[in-house]
């Protein structure tokens, strides 16, 4: 027995039994299971509008538009709140901003990420999401290197020492250990270095090659040669190209 949504002139839809679904006026009929298909389909798609706000984040930026950028954190921070996403995006800007020399904005940026990730620190662990992680790293390795270009080197340092303090025991240690190194190494003897496994060849000590010119290349294991990675190596000469593969 049909049943008509608005009357039997007006009716928009025919329920014609459990199965269908009638247009009436082109007498065409849309299997059920095809319209809660589609139903939830348009459902995961707007569930997804914002989810993509890093991208999103990552595009404007890509394009110098850091007014677009700043708009689309507001937009998702005012439907969505503080979240892990929302932190990673906020610090993303912060990169940027550092990288075409913008410090005050960069700092800032930064910063807020910062403090994002440390609120939500208070009810979760650091490594409980994937985005905070990368945001509180990016945001602290960012502070750090705006104080560098800034002359404040030693601040740098107190800062990257005092976070290693804090998040030593999390998957941030070895980015901030990496820029504490470039801050206190460069400049300085290299360090022995303590290996188990030696590629084909002689052992060389580092102190034995003291007064000649020394390129150290870390790769893991599985990657391309140095050679290979690094094609300017060329500009060396042949000799050291090669050594530099070999070594």
């Amino acid at each position: 027995m049909s049943r008509h949504e608005r009357g039997s002139d007006q009716s928009l839809l025919t329920w014609s039994g459990p199965d269908q679904v009638r247009a009436p006026r082109s007498g065409q009929s849309v299997s059920h299971s095809i319209v809660s298909r589609l139903f939830l389909a348009l459902l995961v798609l707007a569930g997804k509008a914002h989810a993509g706000i890093v991208e999103d984040v990552r595009l404007a930026i890509a394009k110098n538009n850091f007014t677009l950028a700043s708009s689309i954190v507001q937009d998702y921070e005012a439907q969505h709140g503080d979240t892990p996403e929302l932190s990673e995006a906020i610090s993303w800007i912060g990169r940027a901003a550092l990288a075409s020399q913008q410090l005050d904005l960069a700092e800032k940026y930064a910063q807020q990420s910062q403090s994002l990730v440390t609120a939500q620190l208070k009810s979760r662990s650091l490594d409980s999401d994937s985005h905070l992680p990368l945001a509180l790293g990016a945001a602290l390795e960012v502070q750090a290197q705006v104080l560098t270009k800034r002359g404040e080197k030693q601040e740098a340092i107190a800062l990257l020492e005092k976070s290693l303090q804090s998040y030593g025991n999390t998957s941030i240690r070895a980015r901030l250990q990496k820029n504490l190194n470039l801050l206190t190494l460069v400049g300085r003897a290299a360090p022995a270095l303590q290996a188990d496994r030696y590629l084909p060849g002689p052992r060389i000590a580092l102190a034995a090659t003291k007064g000649l010119p020394v390129l150290l290349f870390f790769w893991p294991t599985g990657a391309e040669t140095a050679s290979t990675r690094h094609p300017s190596w060329r500009r060396c000469g042949p000799s050291s190209e090669q050594k530099a593969s070999e070594s």
